[in-house]
């Protein structure tokens, strides 16, 4: 067990890194070519359908590098796939705060999960919102935007 805790100096480490804005994995010195390689082994676990095994990967390298976007969409879309819709919408949420609200793309997928809750209204609140997000000028954030409109039009006409 004690090869697990941190030692009183490694602690001291990665708190002071935190405090000058590292990642953890910075802190604890993990390199980008390492959170590549087991992006890589997630991305190829949700592939194959192992979506809990993808999901304790993606968890990881959420927790590592929670800046990077694509970690928190892997972590969310094996939520998704795992029907634990309301973890996945959280996720999602972490991968447009990692975008600082610049795609728009989870969104729709938090509000796909929000309509598997029951939860139409907030569905739409949330295409509503995405609506506004991302530059015009980025080909798919328009793609995003047209399936949005899509999905709206067929929530609105239901009543």
């Amino acid at each position: 067990m004690s090869d697990i805790l941190l030692s009183q100096e490694q602690l001291q480490k990665l708190v002071s890194g935190i405090m000058k804005g590292a990642t953890v994995g910075q802190a604890v010195g993990i390199s980008r070519e390492t959170l590549e390689s087991l992006y890589a082994l997630g991305h190829g676990l949700y592939t194959s359908g192992n979506y809990h095994d993808a999901q304790v990967v993606f968890q990881a390298l959420s927790i590592y590098d929670p800046n990077d976007y694509r970690f928190w969409m892997g972590l969310a879309g094996c939520r998704q796939a795992l029907e634990q819709y309301q973890a996945a919408i959280d996720a999602y949420q972490m991968a447009a705060v990692a975008t600082t609200l610049h795609n728009p793309e989870p969104f729709l997928f938090a509000a796909r999960c929000l309509l598997k809750l029951g939860r139409k209204d907030d569905a739409v609140v949330a295409i509503q919102a995405l609506l506004t997000l991302g530059s015009k000028d980025d080909p798919r954030v328009a793609v995003c935007h047209e399936k949005a409109k899509a999905l709206l039009a067929i929530l609105q006409a239901e009543g």
